[in-house]
């Protein structure tokens, strides 16, 4: 991009917000944005009609040549009324912008005072764009620019695609002319614009590529179809639906094909089979459970693909590892069309820190990739931005397409995994299961899984302050313990109950030699339950490990906490935004099944390692303070001197 250019962009991106910040007092943060992008959406549109033949009245063209006129349009009339007027009349007479103005832009266009619109109008009438570079070489840029803006600041938007997953989805696949994109989550447009960008970098004509994007929010539509038009893009089509709901492009009873679809899916939507509507794009099944949509949604996509198509999906590490949805993942692994497995970073977007990863698939995969799935971890490479967030350098990316489109194995990073192997895993699709070092490990015969060596159980939930309290009928004979009550492995006793029922003891009473481990949050913390500690109940987010046969708790634990066994834990974690750890997930850990004799000696060298590690720390701590006395009383002798 030239200097001049970027010069505009700036000017005109600064210029918007000092406009938005005239307005902060007058309407909600969501809605004064798009009154000042509303004026230059007109100011665009009379520029451009001459190159998107626009039909534009004499009134509005009077308004940006014409100085005096436009004043008394202002000055002597109601002027917010005069311009949602012309708006309207823009909608009728150029239907592709229904909407945009009346319901997007202008809704709210009453309460800003006659003094502010029109000086608001006066900035964005000193710039230009005739120029027939001007959707590439600025509105384009700006629209962007302003998207990311609101993804900070609103929470309305932080759904908003990152810049760099949007170039990285662009650069996926190969783009021709003629092609048919898809997003069927589309949201403000992101991913399509930068489909553009693509389009345009690769000197491809921009009027010949067709996208089609759909969303169930109307106002995220118009923002998407005002996204494409600034893009210079007027042929795309942009409508409101609902993808859980309804088939992609369901017209006469049949499904328009894409050649490519691109998505990023909304995690964590609860769905309901009766309001699936057409239901012959499952058919990999559907989830047993309603609390995410996930495969809905991928299948949407798949079922809209053309016979040789190809798709990216943005996902969750559970969609690709939960058990409710292990017969889908079978499934579709079975039919072959999982191209690769791409594991990025975590904190790309603002408040939702979890890590991401994007399912590629492939219904027409060349014969040397038949029954192979690539995994890629990229979830370590990334640079911070402002605010925290992650983001992924040119550089990342680069590395990221070049081993895609290679199918390139670097140790580490990336890896061929033959589907039997990922059959063998459950049908986890989880990239760091296959790339790194513990996936031989587990491969190997001498492991067997948690559930045939331990009983593994949720802990106890007191009942909600709701007046369904615990009886106070007995006394404080148990501590409670949470998860803030394991530190550095060990379990502090800290908070008493009373009341607790006879079987929920029975049930939730530790015993010698039980391991717990948490079952909520990132961080995956342990310990182990003595002998000689008190009597104790876990609380809900904790889950208890019991040996039930020749196995040492002491070299359990030691395993979970290795590198292997918390690799292997991470996979199994899930969560849109608090990550969990299901039981009926954490027995199927597979965990070292070697002599229990061999076991003990291990652990006894554990236990004192841990001592000897104990009493050096203490040691030198003990030198150290000794050392900091030693020091003091120099410095007040010096001072007595």
């Amino acid at each position: 991009m030239n200097i001049k250019n970027q010069y505009l962009i700036n000017k005109l991106f600064d210029c918007t917000i000092e406009s938005c910040n005239l307005l902060k007092m007058k309407a909600s943060q969501e809605e004064i944005y798009f009154i000042p992008v509303g004026i230059l959406f007109m100011k665009w549109i009379n520029d451009s009609k001459d190159r998107f033949n626009w039909i534009v009245t004499n009134e509005l063209k009077n308004l940006f040549v014409d100085y005096e006129y436009s004043h008394k349009i202002f000055s002597y009339g109601d002027g917010s009324k005069n311009i949602y007027r012309m708006a309207q009349e823009l909608e009728r007479d150029n239907s592709m912008l229904n909407g945009i103005f009346t319901s997007l832009c202008f809704p709210y266009i009453d309460v800003v005072s006659i003094d502010h619109l029109e000086s608001i109008f006066r900035t964005y009438n000193e710039f230009e764009f005739i120029d027939n570079n001007a959707e590439k070489a600025i509105m384009g840029p700006f629209i962007e620019r302003l998207l990311y803006k609101l993804s900070n600041d609103s929470r309305f938007y932080e759904f908003i695609t990152p810049k760099s997953i949007r170039q990285l989805l662009a650069k996926m696949f190969k783009l021709k002319e003629y092609m048919y994109i898809a997003d069927v989550a589309c949201g403000t447009g992101g991913i399509l614009s930068e489909v553009v960008n693509e389009y345009q970098s690769n000197d491809l004509y921009t009027d010949r590529v067709k996208l089609y994007g759909q969303d169930i929010n109307s106002k995220v539509v118009l923002i998407a179809k005002l996204n494409m038009l600034l893009h210079g893009i007027t042929n795309s089509n942009i409508v409101i639906k609902d993808t859980l709901k309804d088939p992609i492009l369901y017209r006469n009873n049949e499904l328009n094909s894409f050649d490519i679809v691109l998505s990023n899916l909304p995690l964590g939507v609860n769905w309901n089979i009766s309001e699936t509507g057409y239901s012959g794009d499952f058919k990999y099944g559907v989830p047993s459970s309603k609390m995410h949509a996930d495969w809905i949604f991928i299948q949407r996509g798949i079922a809209s693909l053309k016979a040789v198509g190809i798709a990216a999906f943005i996902v969750s590490k559970g969609t690709l590892t939960r058990n409710s949805e292990l017969d889908i993942r079978k499934r579709i692994l079975n039919d072959d069309i999982i191209d690769a497995v791409i594991s990025l970073p975590s904190n790309l977007y603002g408040s939702k820190t979890m890590p991401i990863e994007i399912l590629v698939i492939n219904k027409d995969k060349a014969s040397f990739k038949k029954d192979k799935i690539l995994f890629i971890d990229a979830s370590k490479k990334f640079y911070k931005e402002e605010r925290g967030r992650n983001a992924l350098t040119i550089g990342d990316i680069d590395k990221i397409l070049q081993i895609y489109h290679g199918w390139i194995e670097i140790d580490e990073y990336s890896k061929v995994i033959d589907n039997s192997i990922i059959d063998l895993q459950g049908f986890q699709l989880d990239s760091s299961l296959y790339i790194n070092r513990n996936q031989l490990l587990i491969k190997h015969e001498k492991m067997c899984k948690l559930k045939e060596i331990s009983d593994v159980r949720r802990g106890f939930q007191l009942p909600k302050d709701d007046g369904n309290k615990l009886s106070n009928s007995q006394e404080e004979s148990h501590y409670y313990i949470k998860i803030s009550d394991i530190v550095d492995g060990k379990i502090e006793f800290r908070e008493k109950i009373k009341g607790i029922p006879y079987n929920k003891i029975i049930t939730y009473e530790l015993k010698p030699g039980d391991i717990i481990i948490s079952a909520r949050g990132t961080l995956i913390k342990t310990a182990i339950y003595k002998i000689q500690d008190p009597p104790s109940i876990i609380s809900g987010n904790i889950m208890l490990i019991r040996i039930k046969t020749n196995y040492n708790p002491y070299f359990l634990k030691f395993y979970l906490d290795s590198y292997e066994g918390q690799e292997q834990i991470q996979t199994m974690q899930s969560g849109a935004t608090i990550t969990s750890l299901n039981h009926s997930k954490l027995q199927e850990l597979f965990v070292p099944n070697i002599d229990f004799e061999k076991q003990n000696r291990l652990a006894d060298r554990i236990t004192e390692n841990e001592r000897e590690y104990k009493l050096k720390i203490e040691h030198a701590e003990n030198i150290y303070d000794q050392q900091i006395d030693i020091i003091n009383k120099e410095i007040f002798d010096f001072i007595g001197e």
